[in-house]
């Protein structure tokens, strides 16, 4: 299953705080699907190195190779929504989950 990771400026391993978010594919999609997405790399990402930033700026995604592949996620590794905050992407994550109950 992807991991949904809020991601901080600055250098790994301080740039994530605690676990990741489990999140199946359909949540991503029903959640996220209208977002502009981009294909980092297969290492995790780290932003702005030189300028670590206090709380979290970035939405990233962790696809492993035995989480397989859906659409957008064509390959194993690291993607971004450039456009998404950490906190707009939680509200949008929750609406999408309240509104299938």
């Amino acid at each position: 299953m992807p991991t949904l990771w809020y991601v901080k400026d600055g250098p790994r391993p301080d740039n994530t705080r605690g676990a990741g978010i489990q999140v199946l594919f359909l949540e991503l999609r029903g959640a996220f699907g209208n977002h502009t997405l981009e294909f980092l790399s297969k290492n995790p990402p780290q932003f702005n190195v030189k300028e670590p930033s206090l709380y979290p700026r970035r939405v990233v995604i962790e696809v492993q190779e035995e989480d397989g592949l859906d659409g957008k996620f064509s390959q194993p590794g690291f993607y971004l929504f450039p456009d998404l905050s950490p906190e707009e992407a939680h509200r949008l994550l929750n609406d999408s989950k309240k509104q299938k109950i």
